[in-house]
């Protein structure tokens, strides 16, 4: 798509979705290619961190991988935004620790290859691989509630893992990790992406990352 945009001269600037590839594949050079035709925000399903839980997910890569390819984007000038979870089936909290300590240690006050984080919990949701093959997961048993007979999310048991108070408290404390390790996030959590992606057409990269640093700028967000 990059090169067709190019080709065509198209002038724009939009933020896309990508999974990671192996690092041959996803090169520097390739993303200064995605940059040039106008896609200045990347969206990246990091999922996980840890190499066992990315193997159980069938991701496709490892967390070598993941930080090679965040490297090589972050270099060309693009922003890098992750989508991670917490509590997969059979996930322990050491292996949460690993996506914690990634994000951490390749964020904003870490390498800087990282900008943005949107968190969540894992859910299993109807048709899903989980659901149609919950015994390959270790789920003992999913629960149907016969009242309600139109859900697509479905509750669940399970013996291996984190509990669900635990995945809870992983969540939250990771919450207190983002706001201490990601200055920007006093801009980029209060806004849409669509929103976020006007003020980096408009500010650019650097800047945005400098203004979140200037508390005379953002001391009323979120007040």
């Amino acid at each position: 798509m990059a090169y067709s945009l190019l080709k065509h001269q198209v002038d724009m600037k939009a933020l896309g979705m990508i999974k990671f590839e192996a690092d041959s594949v996803e090169t520097e050079d390739l993303f200064k290619d995605v940059y040039k035709a106008g896609f200045i925000m990347l969206f990246f399903g990091l999922e996980s961190a840890n190499d066992r839980i990315l193997s159980i997910i069938d991701k496709g890569c490892d967390q070598k991988t993941e930080q090679m390819v965040l490297q090589n984007s972050s270099r060309a000038g693009i922003w890098n935004h992750l989508y991670l979870f917490f509590g997969f089936p059979t996930e322990e909290r050491a292996e949460a620790e690993d996506t914690i300590r990634f994000t951490v240690e390749n964020g904003e006050r870490g390498a800087g290859i990282v900008h943005s984080v949107g968190q969540s919990t894992f859910t299993l949701e109807k048709d899903s691989a989980i659901y149609h093959n919950p015994e390959k997961f270790s789920i003992d048993r999913i629960l149907h509630d016969p009242d309600r007979d139109m859900a697509i999310i479905f509750d669940y048991e399970i013996r291996k893992g984190m509990p669900r108070e635990e995945i809870m408290e992983v969540y939250e404390r990771f919450d207190q990790v983002l706001e201490k390790q990601f200055p920007s996030r006093k801009i980029w959590n209060y806004l849409s992406r669509e929103h976020f992606l006007l003020y980096l057409d408009r500010f650019g990269r650097e800047e945005l990352l400098k203004m979140a640093r200037d508390e005379s700028i953002t001391e009323t967000v979120g007040a």
